[in-house]
């Protein structure tokens, strides 16, 4: 079963992963709620019915935890912009979950639906800044001549 689920998500991740040259998100908020609605009714189904629930809604959750890890994977440690000439590195709780993750996306998401039409990756950095899930640290600007020689 196990191995199931990691092959969907490995299949879902290189279909939905990837750079585009527009400016439209791979998945917006809104849609991407819907299918992580998908992942905490799983997590609270009893044992004896997961197998039935994941044959049924296999697809949406392996969409939602490998968007949520991928997101995380990528994010952890990188640099964000926080405004005008602001940059921070984002860096995760060390105790954070995936799992921690979808739930606090979907709790965030059901609170602020007018975010819906915003990128999904928009709606899990609001999400995990607001539930204190990772830290910003801003990086200082350079003091130094940037101009090539």
């Amino acid at each position: 079963m196990k191995t199931s689920i990691i092959i969907c998500i490995f299949v879902l991740l290189c279909s939905v992963t990837g750079s585009t040259a527009s400016s439209t998100p791979l998945i917006k908020a809104g849609e991407l709620l819907k299918v992580c609605k998908y992942s905490v009714a799983y997590a609270n189904t009893p044992d004896r019915d997961q197998g039935k629930f994941m044959g049924e809604y296999g697809y949406e959750i392996a969409l939602c935890s490998g968007f949520i890890s991928g997101w995380i994977e990528a994010m952890n440690g990188g640099v964000v912009k926080g405004g005008e000439d602001h940059f921070y590195i984002l860096k995760f709780d060390s105790e954070a979950t995936v799992g921690q993750v979808i739930r606090v996306f979907v709790n965030y998401m059901s609170k602020h639906p007018e975010g819906e039409h915003r990128s999904g990756d928009w709606g899990v950095h609001m999400a995990v800044e607001e539930a204190n899930l990772v830290t910003l640290t801003p990086i200082k600007a350079s003091t130094k001549n940037a101009s090539a020689h």
